[in-house]
């Protein structure tokens, strides 16, 4: 098995990063774990509470989130927190699952690959306290905004002005405009262009402190697929299996990128 570095696939929600994260999770050396930032994660997979949607994490604040998330990143099944919630059969059979699968994962020194949009504010942590290879996705404004409104999916800004540490690093110049749509209600098409012009202004200061990280458009990924995934795979030392080629071309060809944007 290779020695592969954790990876990390992100960028704001609806930016593709659910159809990215399942086609760099067909190589072998590594195993995927859906959005351990989410609320709705399994406890079994991480035990983390995370107060913030959209959490910014820091070495200032990482006292309660870095034994939880070095748990998920090494694969150790939280059994105790899982039993917590356990109501149906059908409770046991999925922890056993994932019990297994994490074990497994274990056992053979394969190495995570998180798909998680709500820990984009968290990339730079992340990819210093564990060693990640940060992927980080953009989607046009206009495609993010239409997806969003399509499943009428808004924005709670509380989520951002709360969290004091992170208004101080990237969004001290958009603080009044946070604290309006704190206070008054705005036209879901306002929340989703503020939402967006936010997340990737911390964007935009990646790019240029960690010149190692793909930023990459994913309209670019989706007009040529297997030349991006190509260049993907192997900056981040993991095989181009005919798996995930195959993959590629039946998910592309049975869309043309309709659906896919997830």
């Amino acid at each position: 098995m290779k020695n592969v570095k954790p990876i990390l696939v992100t960028g704001c929600h609806r930016s593709g990063s659910t159809w990215v994260g399942n086609v760099l999770a067909k190589s072998p050396s590594v195993s995927y774990i859906h959005e351990p930032f989410n609320g709705m994660c399994r406890p079994g997979k991480c035990r983390v509470i995370f107060p913030h949607t959209y959490m910014y994490i820091t070495q200032a604040n990482e006292e309660n989130y870095y034994d939880g998330l070095n748990d998920t990143l090494n694969f150790k099944y939280n059994i105790p927190a899982e039993l917590k919630f356990l109501r149906t059969p059908r409770d046991l059979a999925r922890l056993t699952r994932d019990y297994l699968i994490f074990f497994y994962n274990q056992l053979n020194h394969i190495s995570p690959l998180v798909k998680d949009p709500m820990a984009v504010l968290s990339a730079e942590w992340l990819a210093h306290r564990f060693q990640m290879n940060v992927l980080v996705l953009v989607r046009h404004p206009a495609a993010f905004v239409s997806s969003c409104k399509q499943l009428g999916w808004g924005f709670h800004f509380e989520n951002l002005l709360h969290q004091p540490l992170l208004i101080d690093k990237y969004f001290k110049q958009f603080e009044a405009e946070i604290i309006d749509h704190v206070n008054y209600e705005h036209e879901l098409i306002d929340k989703l262009t503020l939402l967006w012009k936010l997340i990737y202004t911390a964007v935009i200061d990646y790019q240029d402190n960690n010149p190692e990280w793909l930023i990459l458009r994913y309209e670019d990924i989706c007009s040529q697929p297997l030349s991006q995934f190509n260049h993907i795979f192997k900056t981040f030392n993991i095989e181009f299996s005919t798996t995930a080629q195959k993959f590629i071309q039946e998910s592309t060809n049975y869309s043309q990128f309709k659906g896919i944007f997830k």
